[in-house]
């Protein structure tokens, strides 16, 4: 059985060209319009306001108040009873958070650490509302992030 050769499928036009050769007209003919456009004319200055010298009408200056006077924190003497963001050592010494009952509006949240290094939770909480606290002497530390506490007993 002989072979016989495939038949040739007819040519298509490159269409590509075509759609190439529109593009090119188009970009040229915008490129072109925009050059023709009329530049934007500047508004005028508005003279409201002004005499006839030319000067403008006097303006009180702003008066602000004072800047407040910077004032050191006290030092800090036996436990804290507000404390906010920070991790602070649990005991009844300078800085540090006596055992005790807390309380925050909240949102925040709080943990309470046998040790910092390890990070070994005994009891930790988050909330949108109010938060209490109950520190037990048992506690090495209290972290405490986005509120504030204060003592209630």
């Amino acid at each position: 059985m002989p072979l016989t050769p495939p038949t040739p499928t007819p040519k298509k036009r490159k269409t590509w060209l075509w759609i190439l050769a529109i593009a090119a007209a188009l970009f040229i003919g915008i490129s072109l319009g925009h050059a023709s456009a009329p530049s934007p004319v500047a508004a005028p200055i508005s003279t409201y306001g002004q005499t006839g010298s030319g000067s403008l009408p006097a303006v009180p200056a702003p008066t602000y108040a004072p800047a407040p006077t910077y004032v050191p924190d006290a030092e800090v003497s036996g436990p804290l009873t507000t404390f906010s963001d920070g991790t602070y050592a649990v005991g009844t010494g300078d800085g540090q958070v006596a055992p005790g009952k807390y309380k925050s509006p909240g949102p925040g949240y709080y943990a309470l650490l046998k040790d910092t290094t390890t990070n070994d939770i005994i009891a930790n909480k988050f909330s949108e509302g109010q938060l209490l606290l109950t520190v037990p002497k048992t506690a090495a530390y209290v972290e405490v992030t986005g509120c504030t506490f204060t003592k209630v007993g």
